[in-house]
């Protein structure tokens, strides 16, 4: 069995429902609901019984698929607190190395993928990624959307949408060996498929294999480890991976 790795996950909203005052931020945790994997501490005055079984149901479902998706063993414990206290955000913490992400809008609580789930149980089981295209893209390629669940399929016809024709956005190159990423939808978007990509066509070990070389190298240096990775070096992974997603589109 392995050790339980306590992280917490911190969810705010504004919404208020069915209290006579609002409570304080220290006295709203009033409620804890246990399952498997996370302990989710709720104010009763913002979540109903029948949404908190529904966000942990969803939770662990998501927790199992994150590990069957990126073959992990995971068993860790996440702390989850809802509350209702200050601005529209939602944060993730992970005490053990300070990691932290914020969302607006409370509906992401409801409308969970699993984002911010699989960030904790790949830095707690594989490690923390130095560079944000690996970290965000496997987070994105470990999302569990039931909309459309082709990765690839998502990114295409989100660019299709929003693009035109081609992929105009930061070459996925730079993102990569100047740890320049593109924090938009669109973004996160192409990380997720690229990382996809890779996986169907070289097998998803190997992913895993350069996720773990970006834990502990600068990101200037994984065009090495890709090249002896995928057999290829990054540029003419880009371009085939762009003319993969865009057959009639010109690669310049």
């Amino acid at each position: 069995m392995l050790n339980r790795i306590s992280v917490i996950i911190v969810l705010t909203t504004l919404v208020y429902i069915g209290c006579t005052s609002s409570p304080t931020y220290e006295s709203q945790y009033n409620t804890i609901y246990e399952t498997a994997h996370f302990s989710i501490n709720y104010d009763e005055c913002v979540f109903s019984l029948n949404e908190i079984n529904s966000i942990a149901a969803k939770k662990e479902r998501l927790f199992e698929y994150v590990n069957t998706t990126l073959n992990l063993t995971s068993d860790i414990k996440i702390n989850t607190n809802l509350y209702s206290y200050g601005t529209e955000y939602e944060y993730v913490y992970n005490n053990s190395d300070g990691h932290m992400k914020a969302y607006k809008l409370r509906y992401y609580v409801m409308e969970d993928n699993g984002h911010e789930i699989a960030h904790v149980m790949i830095f707690s089981e594989l490690g923390r990624s130095r560079n944000a295209f690996m970290a965000e893209g496997l987070a994105v390629y470990s999302e569990l959307n039931l909309t459309n669940p082709n990765k690839i399929e998502e990114f295409i016809n989100y660019n299709a949408l929003y693009k035109q024709s081609g992929d105009n956005s930061t070459p996925l190159s730079r993102q990569i060996l100047n740890n320049y990423f593109d924090y938009s939808y669109f973004g996160y978007c192409k990380a997720g498929a690229f990382l996809k990509y890779l996986s169907v066509n070289y097998g998803f070990e190997n992913v895993k294999a350069l996720y773990i070389k970006s834990i502990t190298n600068e990101s200037d240096s994984l065009g090495s480890y890709i090249e002896s990775i995928f057999k290829k070096n990054i540029y003419v992974l880009e371009k085939d991976f762009f003319l993969h997603c865009f057959p009639d589109a010109r690669y310049e």
